[in-house]
């Protein structure tokens, strides 16, 4: 089992598995794949190498996985969790199978270790007015400022927010 295997016993091609998880991940992350004589695809430039099984008829395998986020409204970027098929695996009894729990379980953690940074950046970087009246109040910091911090129950944005 390779991790090509493990991707194309759940997805059709590198961008349906790109964009499976693009669409239910809150940040939106990014995946990228490394492919000998190929280098590193990103997002939607997956497309180019077509579906799993028009790269094993070329002879080409995945040898790593890679998770980032951009944060809107920011200049901020959450760096890449890289992972190869032995960090997925590792010791894993079910290694043979693409469907071992624990596996996906690990490139899962990826995906979620991006998603809460980018969220501690997003918290961080927009707010409004009354999230900040509302941090003051709940947690006693006098020092937060008006926009530091999303208050998920904010009234005004509604949790979303504004760019600072």
């Amino acid at each position: 089992m390779s991790l090509l295997d493990m991707l194309a016993e759940r997805y059709e091609s590198p961008r349906d598995w790109y964009r499976s998880y693009y669409k239910y991940t809150a940040c939106g992350p990014s995946l990228g794949v490394e492919v000998p004589g190929r280098g590193w695809l990103w997002c939607d430039r997956l497309r180019e190498l077509g579906s799993f099984e028009e790269m094993r008829a070329r002879g080409e395998e995945i040898v790593c996985v890679a998770v980032s986020s951009i944060v809107e409204g920011t200049d901020a970027e959450v760096p890449a969790r890289e992972a190869s098929w032995a960090d997925l695996a590792g010791d894993d009894p079910l290694r043979s199978s693409a469907g071992s729990p624990m596996v996906w379980a690990r490139f899962d953690a990826l995906v979620d270790d991006v998603d809460a940074e980018a969220k501690l950046i997003w918290d961080d970087t927009h707010g409004c007015d009354a999230c900040a009246a509302h941090w003051r109040e709940e947690s006693g910091h006098e020092d937060i400022e008006a926009g530091c911090q999303v208050w998920d129950g904010c009234p005004e944005c509604e949790g979303d927010g504004v760019a600072l």
